[in-house]
């Protein structure tokens, strides 16, 4: 640990003697923290640290917990982190990326037992009233401050030295070195682009400026210069043409250094040709044919849908994509198992190009490991029958069951947890605590005959409310810390004795990539169902960002829609949709089935415009009921629809009694499916349904048409439409009444 450029990880405990209370911990930090600040102060300028606590540390920047994203992209040589009041998991794990080489990361905690049983704001924010009696993730930590990466100290006030003389002894022994910082300016260091770096920038450029078609999907982990890259490459285009670039990423913030990298290398006159676009806003000009610009840019792209992603790439010759491997924004590696297929396949000449070498700090450094090890943020080493992706036996698979007060093993925990992060954008190390901790969590996993975890399924237990909670709910006055369905079977729906039920929520489900496709997502919510019969839960729900993919997933599991929001999801780009299977009240959510269904056709020309049309289709097509009023169609009527079918009508003027052909059909598709066990999937026909959906119901555009059916202009709409009606009529596929 001599090399120059390393961070550590320091923890200091209080004396255990003092110990006796969490306030007089806290009283024990404040006597002698001013020593510590002027320790680090000493070595460093007091303006290049920070503070998290919720104390006076006097000259000292200080932060809550909660604050941590606002010192994101900024560069740090020292924090300290007052555990004995709280310990943030996302904070901790986010700001340790803001230090420079040479910086430490100081954190203040009481002795264990004491710190495990404390009750902190954390545990409030996290689990909202639900408080446990000891921290699992907590004593995590403090076993990670035994850590090889870790130097670990407990204040002795027997010891004739001062505070910080133990300190500096301590660090001394560790580092093997009468200096306990590494280097005396950190950012003398490690500032110059590598050349690996500089080898990014140059491919970064050779997209804009070479063959179409031939996009670069750059991987980094945290610190090794992937947005002083991007700032860097879109500066020199800039400064040697007259291009203009878009950059686009799930907000404005997470593109910040990007910004700062290539406002440097500009002139002031220039700043202007990089500009922010909203990824919704990206998509609407590359499918109205209105974007200008001469590049683009996704930024942490792992953050946005696949599809949405797969969009651009099929409107667009020349983007950047850029992605956290793993780190603590929770972008996870779904970016890769998912998407870099897809790009390959659409464009063979893409580029991969990953940085693996740090540019804040040096291979190897301490605070890296010890941060990726404790919130199993790496991935970890898989062995060679789970890297391979050939045959994989399914048949064999164990399944084990973990309620909330049963402790999961470490190998078990650490499988399960990479799993998420692998496979949802959104797991950052607070899903990690929940997972350890949160008193209401059940955990169930599919293991091969190695006893490695191959899938897993996360759910939370909800519901039981009671008044006056429940009624302040029902009537949007108040909003309890989880309990997501169950609030909205409250206040949505207007169904509050519902809320009372317990029920049981799907958060996450994940498979690994080599085990997918083989039905081992429905394994999981089979074995989900039978532990939810026995434990005497009312019904299971989910909430997602609806997708043609993940519905159909969600329908072939008998799970029926009760809710779909009313606005697209900033983050997704898709309305939300909440479903349910009923287990025991099952004439209660009937009737939310039916209101769903109601509701939403009657939005669908409204606020449900945005869904797509295929999705709609999925949710009348595969339906588990049939209406009583079934519509039926005269000789009349197919005798119309024929003869618009063949020219002889415009569609304005058959426009009711296509309507009339649309709804009729996809009750009769119901039927089919229901009685007749049709299971032959008709690509063409759920076109011609989709199409008939979105012209009719949510009365879209021709333009909207063109854009999601790949039309162009309203004849060729039009002549769609009517090839649609000849072959729903063709196949019979709608109900009749011949005698009328």
């Amino acid at each position: 640990m001599q090399e120059k450029g390393f961070r550590l990880p320091v923890a200091v405990r209080c004396p255990s003697y003092l110990c006796q209370a969490q306030d007089e911990c806290y009283q024990f930090t404040q006597s002698f923290k001013y020593e510590i600040a002027n320790w680090l102060t000493s070595a460093f300028e007091k303006e290049s640290g920070l503070v998290v606590s919720s104390g006076d540390w006097s000259e000292l920047c200080v932060i809550e917990s909660t604050g941590y994203r606002e010192w994101l992209g900024r560069e740090l040589n020292f924090i300290i982190v007052d555990g004995s009041y709280d310990f943030s998991a996302n904070a901790v794990a986010a700001l340790s990326g803001t230090l420079k080489a040479g910086g430490i990361l100081l954190i203040l905690v009481p002795e264990q037992s004491r710190w495990s049983t404390s009750a902190q704001p954390e545990q409030q924010r996290l689990f909202g009233e639900n408080l446990i009696t000891e921290s699992r993730f907590l004593n995590r930590v403090g076993d990670f401050f035994e850590a090889q990466e870790c130097i670990h100290l407990t204040i002795s006030y027997t010891n004739k030295d001062t505070v910080t003389q133990q300190l500096e002894t301590a660090l001394e022994k560790e580092l093997v070195s009468p200096n306990p910082f590494l280097i005396d300016s950190p950012s003398s260091t490690f500032k110059l682009n590598t050349v690996e770096q500089q080898g990014a920038i140059e491919a970064i450029k050779r997209v804009f400026t070479g063959h179409a078609k031939r996009h670069l999907a750059l991987l980094a982990d945290r610190g090794r210069g992937k947005s002083s890259a991007l700032g860097m490459a879109i500066a020199d285009l800039v400064s040697r043409s007259d291009k203009m670039f878009c950059i686009t990423a799930f907000s404005r913030t997470a593109v910040k250094q990007v910004f700062e990298w290539f406002e440097q290398g500009v002139y002031a006159e220039c700043i202007d040709r990089l500009t922010f676009v909203p990824m919704d806003q990206v998509i609407e000009l590359l499918q109205s044919n209105g974007f200008s610009y001469d590049g683009l840019i996704v930024d942490e792209a792992a953050a946005i849908p696949v599809h949405q992603l797969e969009t651009l790439v099929t409107h667009y010759n020349r983007i950047v994509f850029t992605s956290t491997v793993h780190g603590y924004e929770g972008t996870g590696r779904g970016f890769t198992y998912r998407f870099l297929p897809s790009l390959l396949n659409h464009a063979p000449q893409a580029k991969i190009l990953e940085l693996k070498q740090p540019i804040r700090w040096a291979n190897g450094d301490p605070l890296e490991q010890w941060i990726n090890n404790l919130f199993i943020l790496k991935p970890q080493s898989k062995p060679d029958s789970i890297i391979n992706n050939g045959s994989v036996e399914v048949a064999n698979l164990s399944f084990d069951w973990f309620s909330p007060d049963q402790e999961v093993k470490d190998d078990i925990l650490i499988d399960s947890f990479q799993l998420l992060v692998d496979a949802h954008y959104q797991t950052t190390p607070d899903d990690f605590r929940q997972l350890l901790e949160h008193p209401s969590r059940y955990l169930g996993v599919l293991k091969n005959k190695s006893e490695q975890v191959v899938a897993v399924i996360l759910v939370l237990q909800e519901g039981g409310l009671r008044n006056p909670v429940l009624s302040q709910i029902a009537h949007g006055e108040r909003r309890l810390r989880g309990h997501l369905v169950a609030q909205s079977l409250a206040f949505h729906c207007q169904q509050p004795e519902l809320a009372t039920l317990i029920s049981w929520r799907v958060q996450r489900i994940a498979v690994a990539p080599e085990y997918q496709s083989k039905g081992l997502g429905s394994k999981l919510l089979s074995q989900l169902k039978e532990q939810a019969s026995a434990a005497d839960v009312s019904f299971l729900s989910t909430t997602y960002a609806v997708t043609q993919d993940v519905l159909t997933f969600w329908l072939r599991n008998r799970f029926q829609p009760i809710r779909l929001g009313l606005s697209l999801d900033r983050v997704s780009g898709c309305h939300s949709c909440l479903m349910v299977y009923a287990i025991q009240t099952e004439e209660k959510i009937n009737q939310l089935i039916d209101e769903f269904y109601e509701r939403t056709r009657h939005l669908s020309s409204g606020c449900y415009q945005t869904v797509s049309a295929d999705v709609l289709r999925l949710f009348w097509c595969e339906k588990e009921f049939v209406k009583k009023q079934l519509r039926k169609l005269n000789q009349s009527h197919l005798d119309n629809l024929q003869r618009f079918s063949l020219n002889h009508q415009s569609l304005e003027d058959a426009s009711l009694i296509v309507l009339e052909l649309l709804d009729s059909a996809i009750e009769q598709y119901c039927i089919n499916r229901r009685y007749e066990n049709q299971q032959e999937h008709d690509v063409l026909l759920a076109k011609d349904m989709a199409l008939l959906i979105a012209k009719c119901w949510q009365k879209k555009t021709i333009k909207q048409l063109n854009i999601e059916f790949a039309l162009n202009g309203k004849k060729e709409v039009e002549q769609q439409i009517k090839s649609a009606v000849r072959n729903i009529l063709q196949k019979k596929l709608y109900l009749n009444d011949i005698s009328k």
